[in-house]
């Protein structure tokens, strides 16, 4: 197949779309397909069969990992494109370079499919400083409105869990809605040194229990959740340290709630560490922490499993389509005294659900998910050329 990707965000920015977006580039080449990406305008890497938007990059506000890329016009576009017969255009983003999309596959007549990456609706709740009926007034305008306009005007749409695939279903009835699994995991995340001297290498403690999150830090992740309910764990405790690997606009804030504790010491921001680098980070702890519920799939959540971590995390729509509570992790309903217990529990069941989150991570191997993937080009392909 010849398949154009349309993307805003491609490593190496670090988010969980840039990054399970080139593992599925990568993969389906690795099978023979022609794959061009049409992008933002790479820094510090270069890719053959990258096409560069014109792009403009915000360092602040926690968006340097979130280019905004203006796209060319079409007939611009289609003149800097391989002169090749396309098959299918999939396109990962609705606002702006969605409608372009559109466009695009009309003017070269193939189909677009668009992957629901994330809960759109759940991060107008973020906005911060605006008053609840700006809120009210932006979900109605950008979401019900333009957003989910746009979303209906793509020949398929993919969704990533079976749980947004029924929700899918409803709120854009008539337009075909697929599932396929976006987390991709090439390798395990589990290293064969042991823990000791993993620790070692990574300056952490030999003998007391390792907590890591690895999130962006951005107000809708939650983490100050997750921060708060292990400073509530250490008060009971203590041995046992929190890693917390990401950047972004609202370390600041967190790194202020950690200060105020007796227990800051034990809390570290490790900062961003590339995706390729953080093998040896979560095969040297001992149970992965857990807050977001705007993700429609935790990637972060899935890695941690491949290495062997249980997982603590919200008891959420979002988070009971990996998780089953008390097997491979737990899930808590409340506040962080109500996390600081799933810990214990976690704690003290840490090698059976260890177990049960490995065996859980090897369904969502790349080669599963691409398969999956494959399936829906070649049905709305065959579609597309019934109704021409």
């Amino acid at each position: 197949m010849n398949i154009l990707v349309i993307t805003a965000t491609y490593p190496p920015s670090a988010n969980g779309v840039a990054v399970s977006t080139k593992r599925t580039v990568s993969e389906l080449r690795k099978r023979g397909h022609r794959v061009v990406v049409y992008g933002p305008k790479l820094i510090g890497s270069r890719e053959t069969d990258y096409v560069s938007t014109p792009t403009i990059r915000i360092g602040s506000f926690g968006l340097r990992d979130y280019p905004i890329a203006i796209p060319h016009s079409v007939r611009t576009m289609v003149d800097r494109l391989p002169a090749v017969r396309w098959d299918i255009i999939h396109v990962h983003h609705p606002v702006i370079a969605g409608p372009f999309a559109i466009k695009l596959g009309k003017k070269l007549c193939v189909p677009v499919v668009f992957t629901y990456h994330t809960q759109y609706d759940q991060y107008i709740e973020h906005f911060v400083g605006l008053p609840q009926f700006m809120k009210r007034w932006l979900h109605k305008w950008i979401y019900q409105g333009v957003l989910l306009s746009t979303v209906r005007s793509f020949d398929g749409v993919i969704a990533t869990t079976t749980w947004l695939k029924k929700i899918l279903e409803k709120s854009i009835s008539g337009t075909p809605v697929y599932y396929a699994s976006t987390a991709g995991l090439t390798t395990p995340f589990l290293v064969s040194q042991s823990k000791q001297l993993l620790r070692k290498k990574l300056g952490l403690p030999l003998d007391e229990p390792v907590f890591l999150s690895v999130s962006r830090l951005s107000k809708e992740k939650r983490t100050d959740i997750l921060l708060r309910g292990f400073l509530h764990w250490a008060q009971r405790h203590h041995k046992g340290i929190l890693i917390i690997i990401g950047d972004g606009a609202n370390r600041r804030h967190l790194e202020a709630i950690a200060s105020r504790s007796p227990h800051h010491h034990r809390v570290k921001f490790m900062g961003k560490i590339p995706n390729e680098k953080l093998q040896s980070w979560y095969s040297s702890a001992d149970v992965f922490l857990y807050s977001s519920i705007t993700d429609t799939i935790g990637i972060n959540i899935l890695e941690a499993m491949s290495a062997g971590l249980p997982v603590v995390a919200p008891d959420h729509i979002t988070t009971r389509e990996i998780i089953v509570s008390g097997s491979n992790g737990v899930l808590y309903k409340g506040d962080a005294s109500k996390m600081a217990k799933a810990i214990d529990m976690t704690i003290a069941r840490r090698n059976i659900m260890a177990k049960q989150a490995l065996a859980i991570s090897k369904k969502y191997h790349i080669s599963t998910t691409v398969r999956e993937l494959m399936n829906i080009y070649e049905t709305v392909i065959g579609e597309h050329k019934k109704s021409i």
